[in-house]
C-alpha cells in the first residue's frame, strides 16, 4: 500500500519536471536545434529513446541553402537562398546574403543584403532569390553565403554553404575605327570614329610638342551607347608651329580609361611674303599669288574654320582672284595645300 501511495504522489511530480525541461531547454549542433515537444519518444540527433507516454524530444533542424550566382557582370551579380525547418511556426526575423573577397563571410564583417521581419510574423520555409550585389570590382573572386536569423532579440544566425564567383573583366567602353589629325587653315582638326560604345562617358584629348610630353587639351562627351558607332571632330586652333602630338583616351561611366594611342600633325603658317595678296586690306576682291605647282587646293574660310570658298588649282596656276563682296568686314583666312605643303595667311576686308 505504501509503495502504491509513493508512486501515485511522485509520478505527477516527475512529469512536471519533464514538462519544465521541455519548455526551457534546446540543444544546438551545427545547423540543427533540438526542442522538447509532445509525443511518445525523445529524439536527440539521430537517437531515439522511450521516456514515457506523454512527452518526448523532437529534433528541430533548420536548413539554409545558398543558391548559385547568376547574371554576373564586371560590377554586379545576383544571389539568393532558401531556408527550411522541420518545425511548424519556427519564426524567422531576418534572411539575406553576405559576400566578401574573403572566405566564409559573416553578417558582422561582410557586405549584406537582408530582409527583416517582426518576430512572430514570418516563419519557415522561405525562398529569397534575386538579390542584386552591386559595386563589385572587375575580375575579382567573391564568396557568398545565404543566412537566416531565428528567435527573438539578437536570435541565432545560421549560414548556408559558401559559393564563389568571379566578376567579368571590365568591358572596353569603346571600339575605335580610326583616329587622325590633319592640319587645316587655322589649326589642326582631330577626327575619330567609333565602331561601338558601351557605358561610355567622355573622351579626353591631350596635346604635346613631343610624344612624351602631354597636357590635357579638352573633354568631349560621349554621344551615347551605340552598336553602330559615332563620329567625333575637334578643331585645335591653338596648335604650335611644327609637329603637334595628340593622344585620345576614352573614359567609361565607372571611370575606367582606355588609351587609343598617339597621332601627329605638322602645322605651319608660311610667312606672308610667300603668298602675295593684293590688295590687302581689300573692299571686295583680292588676288592671291603663289608658286606654280606647289599647291593643289585653295580655301577661303572664317577664322572659326567655316569654309566659304574652295578651288582646285591647276599645276600651272600661280594666281587666283577671290571675291569677298558677299561677306561682312573682318579677317578671313586663305589656305593653300597639297603636295605635303600647307600655307595659311590672313586677308582683311574693310
Amino acid at each position: 500500500m505504501l509503495k502504491n501511495l509513493y508512486f501515485s504522489i511522485m509520478k505527477p511530480c516527475f512529469y512536471a519536471v519533464l514538462l519544465a525541461i521541455a519548455l526551457q531547454l534546446s540543444f544546438y549542433n551545427s545547423n540543427a536545434h533540438t526542442m522538447l515537444v509532445a509525443g511518445d519518444r525523445a529524439l536527440v540527433g539521430e537517437e531515439t529513446e522511450m521516456v514515457g507516454d506523454d512527452f518526448s524530444f523532437a529534433a528541430l533542424k533548420r536548413t539554409v541553402f545558398t543558391t548559385s550566382i547568376s547574371s554576373v557582370t564586371h560590377t554586379s551579380a545576383v544571389g539568393g537562398g532558401t531556408v527550411s525547418s522541420t518545425v511548424t511556426n519556427d519564426w524567422i526575423t531576418e534572411v539575406g546574403i553576405v559576400w566578401s573577397t574573403s572566405q566564409n563571410p559573416t553578417v558582422v564583417l561582410s557586405t549584406k543584403l537582408s530582409t527583416t521581419y517582426t518576430y512572430g510574423t514570418q516563419y519557415y520555409p522561405l525562398t529569397f532569390n534575386g538579390r542584386m550585389m552591386t559595386g563589385l570590382n572587375p575580375s575579382t573572386t567573391y564568396y557568398v553565403r545565404a543566412y537566416a536569423r531565428s528567435g527573438a532579440g539578437a536570435g541565432t544566425v545560421e549560414y548556408g554553404p559558401q559559393v564563389s564567383f568571379v566578376t567579368l573583366a571590365n568591358p572596353l567602353p569603346v571600339k575605335l575605327n580610326g583616329f587622325a589629325a590633319k592640319a587645316v587653315a587655322n589649326g589642326i582638326t582631330l577626327n575619330w570614329q567609333t565602331l561601338s560604345e558601351i557605358n561610355s562617358s567622355y573622351f579626353e584629348l591631350f596635346h604635346g610638342s613631343s610624344k612624351d610630353d602631354f597636357k590635357p587639351l579638352t573633354k568631349i562627351s560621349s554621344l551615347g551607347n551605340s552598336s553602330t558607332g559615332k563620329y567625333y571632330s575637334y578643331l585645335h586652333n591653338d596648335a604650335i608651329l611644327g609637329d603637334n602630338y595628340y593622344k585620345l583616351v576614352a573614359v567609361d561611366a565607372d571611370g575606367i580609361k582606355e588609351d587609343f594611342g598617339v597621332v601627329v600633325a605638322s602645322f605651319a603658317i608660311v610667312p606672308e611674303n610667300e603668298i602675295v595678296l593684293s590688295p590687302n586690306p581689300t573692299p571686295n576682291k583680292v588676288k592671291v599669288g603663289f608658286s606654280a605647282g606647289r599647291y593643289q587646293k585653295l580655301l577661303l574660310s572664317t577664322v572659326e574654320g567655316k569654309i566659304l570658298q574652295q578651288f582646285d588649282l591647276l599645276p600651272t596656276a600661280a594666281e587666283i582672284e577671290l571675291d569677298l563682296i558677299a561677306y561682312p568686314k573682318g579677317i578671313y583666312l586663305v589656305k593653300l595645300s597639297g603636295g605635303g605643303h600647307v600655307a595659311t595667311t590672313k586677308v582683311v576686308k574693310n
